[in-house]
């Protein structure tokens, strides 16, 4: 079994906004792991069992500790650090470069010294792999993965195919007219119960033309942290950029966009291409599968070795994808939709993408 790891840590922004997320495989026994937070002198500032588990993705259990739900927890200083621990063995000992390395004076670290990991500003998180490579991530997510709903239909040159339904080398059509090839389909099931304890592992429900005229061309469900592409003159003015990918959940409070009600169980997919790209999905673009850390955290070992064929770039703990569009900071992507909203404009205006009579038999 793997060893448990710090998956992502945000420490700026105050003590209401901090967290911690770990992640232990599957059914692993909690009840004696500790995270440790240590001040910058090495004293130890909370000691914190894993009392809020987040969910379960591809044989991973993932825990996350913050100010409202852990009972112990107060915040995290960004000169002090971190150490993960079970029955006397530290796993990791973590601190960031906004300060020095810290030596711990007590607690499970007692006499070790940190090991920096890297920085993050304020609104962002530093996200880890099983590797202990971190990077940052400028819209903070804890336990969140972006993927489509089982039955999510993509646009092909055959026409429109359910996510679950595509295979290793399919062509799919992108919103720009080109054709991209797939290279896997990953999923990730969520329970019933886990959707009712937890909002943010519902899907998100995009109405049937809440984006714009047409778009989606039926109602479209997707993860909460699954981008959007934004196309219109006022993410033009906003961002220099017209078009631009937002996620999901930011869109919610829209007219036609919100959470569905929990279920059963929910499935969901990744779109896994031969590069990053804006699909049509239900007619509405859609990013694929980005590989990066937070996704690759997300996927099984079996899985990520699949993608590391496929893409060795991706055994750097650091690599990351060149993104299709522009991904704004979170904060912008929020200022951004509530303009939409304010001024009653379309998120996507009527020659956004591409029409897929026209795309047919056309190369990416």
């Amino acid at each position: 079994m793997a060893d448990p790891y710090i998956s992502e840590v945000k420490y700026l922004g105050g003590p209401s906004l901090d967290f911690i997320e770990i992640v232990v495989d599957e059914g692993t026994d909690v009840s004696d792991i500790l995270v440790t937070v240590y001040n910058p002198g090495g004293s130890v500032r909370t000691v914190n069992t894993l009392e809020t588990y987040a969910t379960t993705v591809n044989g991973f259990d993932v825990y996350i500790i913050n100010n409202v739900d852990s009972s112990t927890f107060s915040g995290l200083n960004k000169s002090g650090a971190v150490s993960l621990s079970e029955n006397g063995t530290v796993y990791q000992f973590i601190s960031f470069d906004d300060g020095a390395p810290v030596t711990a004076n007590g607690g499970a670290a007692d006499g070790e010294t940190s090991t920096q990991i890297g920085q993050a500003g304020a609104g962002e998180s530093l996200e880890g792999t099983p590797g202990g490579g971190y990077t940052t991530q400028t819209d903070p997510n804890e336990g969140d993965i972006p993927c489509f709903l089982a039955g999510t239909r993509i646009a092909t040159p055959k026409g429109e195919v359910a996510v679950e339904d595509l295979q290793r080398g399919d062509l799919v059509l992108d919103a720009f007219g080109n054709l991209v090839a797939v290279r896997q389909v990953l999923s990730r099931r969520v329970a019933g119960h886990q959707a009712r304890k937890d909002l943010k592992l519902r899907p998100i429900c995009i109405k049937a033309g809440a984006l714009g005229e047409g778009m989606p061309e039926r109602d479209l469900f997707v993860s909460r942290q699954h981008r959007i592409m934004v196309s219109s003159p006022i993410a033009s003015r906003m961002l220099d950029s017209a078009q631009v990918l937002v996620a999901a959940h930011q869109f919610v409070g829209a007219p036609g966009v919100d959470f569905v009600g929990p279920a059963e169980q929910f499935v969901y997919h990744h779109l896994l291409l031969e590069r990053h790209a804006v699909v049509l999905a239900e007619g509405a673009p859609c990013e694929s599968f980005l590989v990066a850390s937070q996704s690759m955290i997300s996927i099984t070992q079996e899985s990520r070795e699949k993608v590391i064929a496929d893409f060795p770039m991706a055994k750097c703990p650091t690599y990351a994808a060149p993104s299709a569009l522009p991904i704004p900071h979170r904060k912008k992507q929020a200022r951004l939709i509530a303009r939409h909203i304010k001024n009653a404009k379309a998120f996507l205006s009527e020659d956004s993408v591409a029409a897929p009579s026209n795309t047919f038999g056309r190369a990416g």
